[in-house]
């Protein structure tokens, strides 16, 4: 990686394996940007030097994502961290019930922001008993959809 920084077409990473100590190495060698690339782990991404992230859960819970970032940015780490433990249903439900983009059009249609949920093979919508514990996930943050 640090030698692929010094190509100047690469100005950036996402890096969802999380190995932070290799991470570290990296930032420390090279101006490369850093953005998370796993939704669970974006505090610790950007307390390392992350400058964000690319996620699946930013779709369905963008603005606490941006507070989160915000106060980051703002050293303001009790604020960050209190976000972080809200978010947590809410990337549980996204990224660990089914595939990420299913759980991801599920609520965004919940939401009223897709008219459908409809996914195209390989991806298949998930059955009752997953959406249920989205449902649940959801509620333990906070959000009801009916």
């Amino acid at each position: 990686m640090i030698r692929l920084a010094e190509h100047p077409n690469i100005v950036a990473v996402k890096d969802a394996k999380a190995d932070f100590a290799a991470a570290t190495r990296v930032m420390a060698h090279t101006d490369l940007l850093f953005y998370s690339g796993d939704d669970g782990l974006t505090l610790p991404w950007m307390a390392l030097g992350a400058v964000g992230l690319v996620g699946v859960t930013t779709h369905v819970a963008t603005r606490r994502f941006r507070e989160l970032i915000d106060a980051v940015n703002a050293n303001d780490l009790g604020t960050a961290r209190k976000i972080n433990f809200e978010l947590e249903p809410v990337i549980r439900a996204t990224m660990t019930r089914v595939q990420g983009a299913v759980a991801a059009k599920q609520i965004l249609k919940w939401q009223g922001v897709l008219p459908n949920s409809v996914v195209r093979l390989p991806l298949v919508e998930p059955d009752e008993a997953e959406i249920e514990t989205i449902r649940e996930d959801l509620a333990e943050a906070g959000l009801v959809f009916s």
